[in-house]
């Protein structure tokens, strides 16, 4: 308390120097943004629009206010009481919490402190300036002067700028929801940026709605209107732009670096040439196939051996409006369908699971009523190995398989090793993640991706080389080896990565599900996983050559769905040219000779039967194992304790086994005789023991064989 009682003492002394110091505030914050690619080749120039005070939009003023000072025409720039409160609480959770910074004090950071690292010295000094600037302009000009200096991303620095770039419009003719659209992006203009994360803008839109309404700046009828309405972005065209997508990410990462000369140069990891040459194939590709399978969109990524961006496609278009071309689809969450296999299987393989175990791929139901079943809805296969299962992406033995390891287990590696930022926790996604309920951006994957050629290291992505001033003076760049300032981290043991890289790349593997000559075999050794999300809302291929880590997504930005198009006959055929572009020109990949992939570690091929435990081997192939490596069941869930042979016995569910609302369940029965079984459900018989949509409430599930009959209770909620 004494600390405290010492900085309001403090406080009042500044407060009466502040009176005689006017402060000069003719500097002008105007940045001038070259883009270069890795070439020197200049990809973009932009300097930001000035505010127009005849641009004014009371609307947008007034509900800035209600969000970020409510008391600002009522205090003399510091909030003493909200400091107090403040400094209180984070002192007491020794950390920050909380700020309590009026608009003047926001102002004054943006002024005065855009680099200052926050302290105590820091929040003086803020007050300082702020109680400067109250005595040297009126209310209404520190509140000009804000809308002048606020960060919108993408370089929008001040509401004119942000309604130009946005919408294509003078602030005064922002509508209620352009507003709030623009307002929703100031606590974090990387976060809630429209353009790279319209899901996140638009949650935090409707929460500043909710504000507003609450405070009666909305009328009943216009929260109803703003609520249900979507605000269609309208980029404006700019002139001599070469990847925009990739431009406006980079511009949201330079606000982290904080420099502030009146000119910087930055140079990054793109190459214009292919970048140009990408785009060429995304559009042909789009033209030829899309209008059959309902696909108006892409995005591609391409990462070099040392996982630097050569390539940020985030659509066919960035200016097309009917396609949401704006939107950054390289960056933006999607489901991932099947795409998260082969991490599964790797990630099985490096805990000393053999590949050669076995999976059951036959109809099954798993715990909380999880009933999967393959692409092809009819299709069991069986007893199989890990190879075979991976390389034609059976379901029902990827949900076996991560039932055996664990959901959390797994997800904890997706997290925090591969760090795909999934949207969903391991609770919401269940044994559904390996399926693709789960939501990551193409960019992501991509990286994770590059662990198979990366011998088991994750390696993190750069995009930037330096950055200089208007004389050429370097201001920041990037590390000789950034690898060796931690950006590696062995996640997978070698021998457990070289057999990922071994399946994927494994052709003959995959042609019981997938055609020769498709779209993922090229002349050089490759290897590739695709993904279908569910309803047909995205298709993936994501794969890798010695050089290169190769990422496509196609499908449609506003969430439609495609017309039953997979992976493979979606973003396949871009993948595949993609990947001959770069892997081909000798100014991209390497030559022929050095496109094999070389093994280091201790595992080799063999050849097995096909089925494990197989009486009679009348099929082989291949096996990439270490010495010892063997057959392994993975046993089935116990029976009951005390259940004897013979018996009839619900063996799935238990007795009071709880389930979800519209939840499909099969009954599994042990008996001498499983034909003769006939299976009832609230003494309803039911074909094969398959209820579906079980309704809520309690139930009794029945099974009779003509001389034993077993019953059990199971509750749904």
């Amino acid at each position: 308390m004494k600390k405290i009682l010492a900085l309001i003492l403090v406080f009042i002394i500044f407060a009466g120097i502040s009176f005689f110091y006017p402060l000069n505030l003719a500097k002008n914050s105007d940045q001038k943004l070259v883009f270069y690619d890795r070439n020197g080749e200049i990809l973009y120039t932009e300097k930001p629009y000035f505010f127009a005070e005849n641009g004014r939009n009371e609307f947008l003023e007034k509900a800035l206010i209600d969000l970020e000072d409510k008391n600002f025409y009522h205090h003399f720039g510091v909030d003493f009481r909200g400091i107090l409160r403040a400094g209180i609480q984070n002192f007491s959770a020794k950390k920050t919490i909380s700020g309590a910074s009026t608009i003047t004090m926001q102002l004054a950071k943006l002024l005065f402190l855009p680099t200052a690292k926050h302290n105590y010295w820091y929040k003086l000094r803020q007050i300082w300036y702020a109680l400067k600037l109250e005595n040297q302009l009126t209310k209404d000009e520190i509140l000009v002067k804000y809308l002048e200096k606020i960060n919108f991303g993408n370089h929008a620095i001040g509401i004119s700028s942000a309604a130009q770039k946005y919408f294509g419009k003078n602030p005064a003719n922002l509508s209620i929801g352009e507003s709030v659209v623009l307002l929703a992006i100031i606590q974090n203009p990387a976060n809630f940026n429209p353009l790279q994360n319209p899901a996140k803008n638009r949650e935090r839109y409707e929460l500043l709605l909710q504000r507003l309404r609450d405070d009666n700046l909305l009328s009943a009828e216009e929260f109803s209107f703003w609520q249900k309405s979507k605000v269609p972005l309208n980029p404006q065209k700019i002139a001599g732009i070469t990847a925009p997508h990739f431009v406006f990410w980079i511009t949201n990462h330079l606000q982290k670096l904080n420099l502030t000369a009146p000119e910087l140069h930055i140079y990054t990891t793109l190459d214009k040439k292919m970048y140009e040459q990408v785009l060429k194939i995304s559009r042909e590709i789009l033209e030829k196939n899309g209008r059959d399978k309902n696909i108006s969109d892409s995005a591609v990524v391409v990462l070099d051996a040392e996982n630097k961006v050569r390539v940020m496609l985030g659509s066919p278009d960035f200016f097309n409006k009917k396609i949401a071309g704006e939107v950054n689809m390289a960056t933006s969450p999607r489901q991932t369908g099947s795409v998260l296999k082969p991490f599964l299987y790797a990630f099985a393989v490096d805990q000393g699971i053999s590949p050669l175990t076995e999976l059951h791929d036959e109809k099954q139901v798993f715990p909380s009523g999880y009933f999967p079943r393959n692409f092809d809805i009819e299709e069991e296969n069986g007893a199989v190995r890990f190879r075979e299962a991976l390389a034609n992406s059976y379901n029902i033995a990827a949900v076996d398989l991560l039932n055996r390891i664990g959901v959390e287990k797994f997800y904890n590696f997706l997290q925090n090793k591969l760090h795909l930022d999934l949207q969903e926790s391991a609770s919401e996604l269940g044994l559904s993640l390996i399926l693709g309920s789960g939501s990551t951006s193409l960019l992501n994957l991509t990286r994770a991706f590059s662990i198979f050629t990366h011998q088991g290291k994750f390696r993190e992505i750069s995009f930037l080389e330096k950055i200089t001033d208007g004389e050429e003076n370097i201001l920041w760049e990037n590390p000789p080896s950034p690898l060796s300032q931690g950006g590696e981290e062995q996640v997978l043991q070698l021998d457990s990565a070289e057999w990922g890289q071994h399946v994927l790349s494994d052709n003959q593997a995959r042609w019981k599900n997938f055609s020769r000559g498709n779209s993922l075999e090229l002349e050089f050794p490759s290897g590739a996983k695709t993904g279908t999300s569910q309803e047909f809302k995205d298709n993936w291929v994501v794969g890798f050559s010695r050089d290169f880590t190769v990422g496509v997504w196609v499908g449609n930005a506003n969430g439609s769905a495609m017309y039953a198009s997979s992976g493979m006959q979606g973003a396949g055929p871009i993948w595949q040219r993609v990947m001959q572009l770069v892997n081909k020109n000798p100014s991209f990949g390497s030559a022929q000779d050095k496109l094999k992939f070389k093994y280091s570690g201790n595992r080799h091929e063999i050849k097995v039967c096909r089925r494990p435990f197989a009486k009679n081997c009348q099929e082989k192939v291949t096996a990439f194992v270490l010495d010892g490596e063997i057959e392994k069941q993975i046993p089935p869930p116990p029976f009951i304790k005390g259940e004897k042979k013979g018996d009839l016995k619900i063996i799935y569910p238990r007795n009071e086994d709880v389930f979800l609302p519209n939840s499909d369940l099969l009954i599994k029965a042990h008996s001498e005789n499983p034909a003769k079984i006939r299976y009832f459900f609230d003494n309803q018989e039911v074909a094969n023991g398959i209820i579906k949509k079980m309704p809520s409430g309690k139930h009794f599930l029945r099974v009779e064989n003509g001389k034993n009959t077993d019953e059990i209770e199971i509750l749904v909620k």
